[in-house]
């Protein structure tokens, strides 16, 4: 698990590095030809509580950060960048049009010290993708890419789920409109958590292995995980049990694959509970 984590992050910053050595000039071309469906997304009209609600749900002024970040003059420095994703200094016009000081950035290119910010505590990773197409692109033809995708990774889910469940995957296809998946393609703020969504429910759905001892036990991080796990994968829980130190183990209903039961690490699980319940314990001797 630690080398999946090193890894993937050692891979994501190599990958930041190249992209902030793409040339910025035909991104910032490209987000000044985005205007008008940027506009459309903004708060600022004349009606600015209808346009605000708009706003909020797509996540609009998220999105303008991230398409800062996009437009930042490249400095001598790719790799440091990488690392603190710079971009125009938004915040200094928390109610002001988000999408104006966009275009003014991106028009006059006048970046100081003080209208700068690097947001390097937060994830950055949607610049991999967002620098590449915008070079290539205006944001009409990333939505259009976006869609695809999108559409395609649903699709698969739906597929492997319907193998997998049955009729019970229609479940699945109600949540899918329930989420507004009109306004998700997009928000890229949106999308990203969808994707991450998807994406997991898919590696579930395909995964062939079982953790059938402790050592190959699934991390989960609340108890219903567990069984949404086994949903996916078909199967259906009749007994439990826990084993120390810290995993449960599901003993399943009789199934082709012969599998008795599995394990899940709750590890997680218990250390927020005893950060949260220890003083119950002290409570409880003092009272004995």
């Amino acid at each position: 698990m630690l080398g999946m984590v090193l890894g993937a992050s050692v891979i994501g910053l190599f990958l930041m590095w190249l992209v902030y050595m793409l040339p910025v000039e035909p991104m910032v071309k490209n987000m000044i030809g985005s205007y008008e469906t940027i506009r459309k997304q903004d708060t600022w009209d004349d009606d600015y509580l209808a346009t605000l609600e708009w706003a909020e749900i797509l996540d609009t002024g998220t999105n303008i950060i991230m398409y800062h970040e996009v437009i930042y003059p490249n400095t001598e420095h790719a790799f440091v960048d990488s690392l603190l994703a710079p971009g125009g200094n938004t915040w200094n016009d928390m109610i002001g049009d988000w999408t104006a000081g966009l275009m003014d950035f991106a028009e006059n290119r006048e970046y100081t010290e003080k209208n700068t910010v690097t947001y390097a505590r937060y994830w950055h990773g949607y610049l991999v993708l967002l620098k590449p197409l915008f070079s290539f692109m205006t944001l009409e033809g990333i939505y259009v890419i976006n869609t695809i995708v999108l559409a395609g990774l649903c699709l698969a889910v739906l597929y492997f789920m319907y193998k997998r469940l049955g009729l019970y995957s229609l479940a699945y296809l109600v949540a899918l409109f329930t989420m507004h998946p009109e306004n998700i393609v997009v928000s890229f703020q949106l999308s990203s958590i969808f994707y991450a969504l998807n994406i997991t429910l898919l590696l579930l759905l395909v995964k062939k292995t079982w953790s059938m001892s402790p050592e190959t036990a699934w991390h989960v991080i609340h108890p219903s995980h567990e069984y949404i796990i086994l949903n996916c994968k078909g199967m259906k829980g009749v007994d439990f049990v826990f084993v120390e130190p810290h995993y449960d183990y599901i003993e399943i209903e009789r199934n082709t694959l012969k599998i008795e039961g599995c394990y899940f690490n709750v590890e997680r699980i218990t250390d927020v509970y005893n950060m949260k319940y220890c003083y119950m314990e002290e409570i409880f001797e003092d009272e004995e």
